[in-house]
């Protein structure tokens, strides 16, 4: 949250009663302006929920929209993405396509790529990141599997 006009002292109640209260968590941030201190979340589960939690309250501020509204942003975001770099599929930042692979996403991976598909096709097909897959192919192969 952009509220660098507080001093740290009242930064530290506020992420305090925020977390007590709805179990979310800011982290403190150091600033060059301001009293030089801002809460900020570092995750894009924990932006969600926060959002979630604050959208009874924001929906009656609808001038404020693109802030609070995290479909709308995204589909704003992503239409200027898109029409800079047209050969892209533009994704959210999701934490599920960090976790570990499962032994079936293993065996496909294995399968697609014996298959002659490409690292990109086969990031589409498990929905995974592109270096995801070059990672784990790397892998694969100094395990001996590839």
């Amino acid at each position: 949250m952009y509220l660098q006009n507080y001093p740290l002292d009242e930064l530290l109640v506020l992420q305090s009663h925020i977390h007590k209260h709805f179990g979310i968590k800011f982290k403190i941030n150091r600033r060059p302006d301001g009293f030089g201190y801002v809460l900020r979340l570092t995750t894009v589960l924990e932006s969600l929920d926060f959002l979630q939690l604050i959208l009874p309250i924001a929906n009656s501020c609808p001038n404020m929209e693109y802030k609070y509204d995290w479909d709308k942003r995204f589909q704003i975001e992503k239409g200027k993405l898109e029409k800079q770099f047209p050969n892209y599929r533009i994704v959210s930042s999701d934490s599920s396509r960090w976790s570990n692979y499962t032994d079936e996403e293993i065996a496909k991976l294995i399968h697609y790529k014996r298959e002659g598909k490409t690292d990109k096709q086969i990031a589409l097909e498990l929905n995974r990141t592109y270096w995801s897959i070059v990672y784990k192919l790397r892998e694969l192969r100094k395990d001996g599997l590839l």
